[in-house]
């Protein structure tokens, strides 16, 4: 018996069902009860439904009507296969081996062209495969005459023919066999058919699935919930372009117009109907329809729903002339981005939550046409609220693809693309940085700074040797690839210190590494050599089994131990999806080698058609995507996106598809005509309240966007239909919001007249952007006051003092703060340099001068060994130039080394007094004084770390005379050599009890001590210019120039200064000018008063 249930309550049917369930045959107790669910949305709706209403929903197999229609089809020939090798899944592979043998019509390869790859073969194999699945459930007739020979020119027939030479076991053919053996009124019964089943929410099953419940209606119980948005008959209606046809004539539709909305968005809904009730396919045994009673219509919203229940228009005697602002059943929200949206959906669900005590967020659902565009914003404002805030609403999102959230996911993926890679430095560390990966060599997040560190430093940018780079049609240079800088990390390691600077067989060892470091860098080299070794074999195409053992041993070996729930479905949804691979193609007995790009497509595939892994309705808030035949109430549904690009969908065109040729038949698939149905059923499910919202201002231009034409047919349907000023119902029911979350306007009593009741804001925390700004704005200091001093009496270290000097704001953040900010140098650079950047030019400078009595230290091989030199003949070039620069300097600097050779390092302990000691070791002495490379004649931080380390050589009295070298310039007015006039010891000592005194001032607070800013304004004060100049001096320093560094953008400083400028206040600049004359004065007068030695 077929009972039909036809309800506009989807609750309504889910309570008949309850009842049915619960009256079971004491015959088939154990028996499951078979449930036909679409959609798995609707399944867990229909679940917890059930459970709410005996406490328990168990016993119930919930299935999809095409997985019923084969296990029938099974069930009469046993030697069909749990999975039909005409399933899209199978049947692509079998399409792909026909599209590979060179015997295959020439009108079927000519879709490939003659420049197919394997990727190409198999994305229209896919395509081929799903239009054929499509052909089978709409268009039987169709296949059934291509078997017989008709269209004996179409490719799609012939292949279709190949296809199934020999193989009786398509879908269409069985279904065809079924229901011509089931036809008859005494025809036998189906093996092994339930004794009832139960078919809910099912609207656009195709016609044969639909023909096949009509015969299990004629030998068991079937019960078959239509939901429907109208109680009335309305199969008859007439689609949505017919209605634009007769109005463009100048025809009336009706003597009795029907539902606008009906007409316009039910398409779908209505051609099912009149499917269902033209008695073609299925006779209904029994029909229970809902009550006639009248539908509430107390609110906008419900007089809506009311007029689609009953099949009528809006009743022009009941327009009104205003909207009650009471009433908020129907809004839409206007706003300028997807962030806006969320940012007002947040405040108006904060709202609604507050003013309705009975709802609840799990009485909400939040639903978008684009999830992957809107999630990151729902995260960043529903998430951005502390658990204990009592802002903060509970959310879950559902339907998104697993690749988009979970790190394993994108492991995997990056995994499959590495015939692509380069194998960056980049690329290998972040596959180290995932947390699985980290945590299966037993390591925390704490290492990756030094690991990164240890990449930089071995100059690593891309690439495994020589070959790789060949293989990229580059010439075969081994510089800054993974082998040239894993062999400076190992010998390094093993070697230590003691070959600092020295080369061995040819490697310059990086002596950074400790014994402690052992199991990190054992992990970046088994990450690195599993990533070269699986890029090597995937080089190669592979058997499909081939692929998953290759994939799964590399995923072992990274992840070897999953831990908790997330990241074992996220592994198991990637070796799910490789597991799809060798079964689908084993299934099609397709054994032929793949490339590594089809690889990648097909998993892509898989883990976007794979179950989301976040449930639907788990709990607080629902976000979810636009779903069709999830069409679950709740009492408020909020509708994001609604712009006109986004909604509804455009049927793709498609020259290959034989449906869109010719006459549309009843029940044919429309991408576009489905969304227009999937939003009259989220008007419909909209239990209390209906929220829309699109983008409709231009960010740039301020002008208005459109919204989706779906919205527009609504908010014309509502405003002419219920208001007698529709122009005025408009504006009350639309609202256009700021385009910042800290305007004025969303900080306004509501009592103040012209404003805006439905623009407020909960977020108190922007009421003093919102607020008017006086003409000046306090800065915000990074600390109101100096912290408190400690440990001030400890010794302090030479080296720390030349540091501190370098950058006192960064040393007070870094030290004292424990604040880390990553310096442009401090990156993992990607490409090998072809010139020298200043940073590298000034480190190349200084190890020629360091290893100026060392001719080995100076070669083309010893510098490229230390990545310190470009490539190839860039290299040359650059140290040939580099040489030519320093020339004069350097010579002038090794004959003076020669006549007075360096002493052995020199290791003190200064006492000051009061506290004040220094301790440390001096490497620059020499037989006869104290001499050091400063580089630039006019560098300013060269010249700071020499003159520190010969005030401590004279204050001990151990460098009669001190003296500078380094290339000159020509920016100062000193030249290289240089012999500064230094004082006297005691004069040193006062100097250094001065700067240990403004060393212990910076550990207490930011000194706003630029170096190269106060060396130039000490420069000019030397000269005896007068503080204008010095200050405008300084200030051209601050700000830079072309091709000159500009310590305005020093990160550090605006840090720990921000909202103030150097020079930009009195007593800003004050301390400015009293600690550069502290400093760097003395420095700069005794470099003015010195001499050429």
């Amino acid at each position: 018996m077929f009972h039909l249930h036809y309800d506009t309550h989807l609750d309504a049917l889910a309570d008949t069902l309850a009842d049915l369930l619960a009256r079971r045959d004491p015959a088939h107790l154990l028996q499951p009860q078979t449930v036909l669910v679409p959609q798995p949305g609707l399944r867990r709706w229909l679940v917890q439904r059930l459970a709410e209403r005996y406490g328990i929903a168990a016993n119930l197999e919930f299935i999809a009507p095409a997985q019923l229609v084969w296990r029938l089809l099974r069930a009469e020939h046993a030697e069909l296969p749990s999975v039909s090798g005409f399933d899209r899944e199978v049947l692509r592979w079998r399409i792909l081996a026909h599209l590979r043998d060179p015997a295959a019509p020439a009108a079927v390869r000519a879709w490939l062209g003659e420049d197919a790859d394997d990727l190409r073969s198999f994305e229209l194999s896919g395509h081929l495969a799903q239009l054929y699945e499509r052909y089978q459930g709409y268009r039987r007739e169709l296949l059934e005459g291509w078997a017989r020979g008709e269209d004996a020119d179409d490719p799609q027939a012939e292949l279709w023919r190949q296809l199934t030479r020999g193989d009786a076991t398509s879908r269409s053919h069985l279904l065809g066999q079924f229901l011509r053996r089931h036809a008859e009124a005494d025809a036998p019964r189906p093996a092994q058919l339930p004794s009832s089943v139960f078919a809910f929410g099912i609207i656009n099953v195709s016609p044969d699935v639909l023909r096949v419940l009509g015969v299990l209606g004629r030998h068991c119980a079937l019960h078959f919930f239509l939901p429907t948005p109208c109680r009335e008959y309305w199969g008859d209606l007439p689609n949505r372009r017919e209605c634009e046809t007769r109005l463009e004539a100048g025809q009336s539709l009706f003597d009795d117009p029907p539902n606008r909305l009906l007409v316009s968005l039910g398409g779908v809904g209505r051609d099912f109907v009149a499917q269902l009730f033209s008695y073609e396919h299925v006779q209904p045994d029994v029909e229970t329809f809902p009550e006639d009673d009248d539908p509430p219509r107390d609110t906008l919203l419900q007089r809506v729903q009311a007029d689609v229940i009953t099949l009528s228009a809006p009743d022009p005697d009941m327009r009104r002339d205003v909207h009650d602002p009471a009433d908020r059943s129907l809004q839409v929200h206007v706003c300028h981005s997807p962030l806006r949206e969320v940012q007002v959906l947040h405040d108006q669900l904060l709202d609604r939550l507050k003013q309705d005590p009975e709802l609840q967020p799990r009485d909400i659902a939040v639903m978008v046409p684009d999830l992957a565009r809107y999630a990151p914003c729902i995260e960043a404002v529903f998430g951005a609220l502390g658990v204990d805030d009592p802002r903060r609403i509970p959310w879950t999102v559902a339907d998104r693809p697993l690749a988009e959230t979970h790190a394993l996911a994108a492991l995997f993926l990056r995994l499959l693309d590495l015939p692509a890679s380069r194998l960056t430095a980049s690329e290998v560390l972040e596959v180290l940085a995932v947390p699985a990966v980290l945590r299966g060599f037993g390591l925390d997040e704490d290492v990756l700074e030094t690991v990164r560190a240890w990449v930089r430093d071995a100059g690593v940018r891309w690439g495994e040797d020589a070959e790789d780079r060949l293989a990229h049609g580059l010439p075969a240079f081994e510089e800054y690839s993974w082998r040239f800088g894993r062999r400076r990390l190992l010998l390094g390691y093993m070697s230590g210190e003691a070959t600092s600077g020295a080369l061995l067989h040819g490697i310059a060892p990086l002596t950074d590494i400790e014994g402690a470091d052992t199991a990190a860098l054992g992990a970046l080299f088994s990450v690195q050599r599993i990533l070269r070794t699986l890029r090597h074999a995937q080089r190669r195409p592979q058997p499909p089994g081939a692929w998953q053992t290759l994939i799964n041993e590399a995923l072992d070996r990274l992840v070897p131990q999953p831990e908790g729930r997330d990241e074992e479905r996220a592994l198991e949804a990637a070796r799910a999806a490789l597991r799809a691979l060798a079964e689908h193609s084993a299934e099609a007995a397709f054994d032929q080698p793949l490339d590594w790009r089809t690889v990648r497509a097909f998993a892509q595939e898989q883990l976007r058609e794979q179950a989301p892994q976040q449930r639907f309705l788990a709990g607080g808030v629902s976000v979810c995507g636009l779903v069709p035949l999830r069409n679950v109430p709740f009492k408020l549904i909020c509708v994001l996106g609604m712009d006109a690009d986004a909604f509804p969908r455009r049927d793709p065109a498609d020259a290959l598809n034989r449906m869109l040729v010719g006459r549309r038949m009843p029940g044919d698939r429309s991408v576009r005509e489905d969304d227009r149905y999937l939003f009259l059923q989220t008007l419909m499910a909209a239990e209390r309240q209906l929220y829309l919202s699109y983008t409709g201002i231009d960010l740039r231009k301020g002008t208005a966007i459109e919204p989706s034409v779906v919205l527009s047919e609504l908010l014309d349907h509502v405003c002419e239909g219920y208001f007698r000023d529709p122009a005025a119902a408009r504006k009350q029911l639309v609202t256009q919001h700021p385009m910042q979350a800290f305007s004025s306007r969303l900080f306004v009593p509501d009592d103040v007249p012209m404003h805006d009741a439905n623009v407020f804001t909960y977020r108190d925390e922007w009421l003093e952007a919102a607020r008017p700004a006086p003409r000046r704005v306090e800065p915000v200091v990074f600390a109101d006051d100096a912290w408190p001093a400690e440990n001030e009496t400890e010794a302090v270290e030479l080296a720390a003092l030349r540091q501190f000097f370098r950058n006192p704001a960064a040393a007070f953040l870094r030290i004292e703060a424990g604040i880390t900010l990553s310096a442009p140098d401090e990156e993992v650079d990607e490409r090998e340099p072809l010139t020298l950047e200043p940073l590298q030019r000034h480190r190349l400078d200084t190890v020629l001068a360091v290893n100026v009595d060392d001719a080995a230290g100076q070669t083309l091989e010893a510098l490229r060994a230390q990545a310190l030199l470009p490539p190839l003949a860039w290299g040359e070039t650059a140290l040939r130039d580099t040489l030519q620069a320093l020339g004069p300097g350097l010579r002038q600097w090794q004959a003076w080394r020669q006549a007075h050779p360096p002493q052995a390092p020199h290791r003190f302990r200064l006492d000051l007094g009061e506290g004040r000691v220094l301790t440390g070791v001096l490497e620059e002495l020499h037989e006869g004084g104290y001499g050091a490379w400063v580089g630039a004649s006019h560098s300013a931080g060269g010249w700071m770390h020499w003159w520190l380390g010969a005030l401590a050589a004279r204050a001990l009295e151990i460098a009669p005379d001190c003296l500078a070298w380094g290339r000159d310039s020509g920016k100062a007015s000193w030249r290289l050599p240089w012999r500064p006039a230094m004082p006297t010891a005691a004069e040193a000592c006062a100097h250094l009890r001065v700067l240990l005194d403004v060393h212990r001032e910076g550990r207490r607070e930011a000194l706003p001590l630029p170096l190269r800013t106060a060396f130039a304004w000490a420069e000019k004060r030397a000269a005896g210019e007068d503080e204008a100049a010095a200050c405008k001096a300084a200030q051209g320093s601050w700000a830079g120039g072309y091709n000159t560094y500009a310590e305005a953008g020093d990160a550090w400083f605006a840090l720990a200064f921000r909202g103030r400028e150097l020079f930009d206040g009195a007593a800003m600049q004050g301390r400015f000018e009293a600690l550069a004359a502290h400093v760097h004065l003395p420095l700069c007068q005794a470099l003015r008063n010195g001499g050429a030695p």
